[in-house]
């Protein structure tokens, strides 16, 4: 795997340092799963059922052709089936990615209807939204 510094989009490789940072001091160390994934790498993990949509923000975006996402799963929970999914340690990592600003998770709906975290060890970069925008509104001058 390369360094963060090769596959993640500059302004989310801090983000992500700092969640691998925080969440150590957690006690929840994570180890980095996946980051920058090619098309061809896409299409494999979604044959292979581990990834939902050719549209990944893992694809090398076009701001700066690096990945917007990272998967990690704590360390503890390698070992177990499936990564434990529901775990109390993908809650700290959760709250602590959005804590960051991330998106954390894939979310979908059920049969029932209720919203279910598929992915847990999914985190996304959200870029901030400006607030040196002024919109004008019609009428004025």
């Amino acid at each position: 795997m390369s360094r963060f510094t090769d596959e993640l989009d500059p302004r989310f490789c801090p983000l992500a340092m700092e969640l691998l940072s925080q969440s150590e001091l957690a006690g929840v160390p994570l180890r980095v799963i996946d980051m920058l994934r090619t098309p061809e790498e896409q299409d494999v993990n979604l044959a292979n059922g581990t990834s939902w949509t050719k549209n990944t923000l893992h694809l090398p975006q076009p701001c700066c052709g690096k990945s917007h996402a990272i998967d990690v799963c704590p360390i503890a929970l390698l070992p177990k089936k499936g990564w434990a999914p529901g775990h109390r340690d993908w809650h700290i990592v959760g709250a602590i990615g959005r804590k960051l600003g991330l998106k954390w998770g894939v979310w979908k709906k059920n049969a029932q209807g209720v919203l279910v975290n598929v992915d847990w060890g999914h985190l996304e970069y959200v870029e901030p939204l400006r607030s040196d925008i002024t919109i004008a509104t019609m009428g004025e001058s």
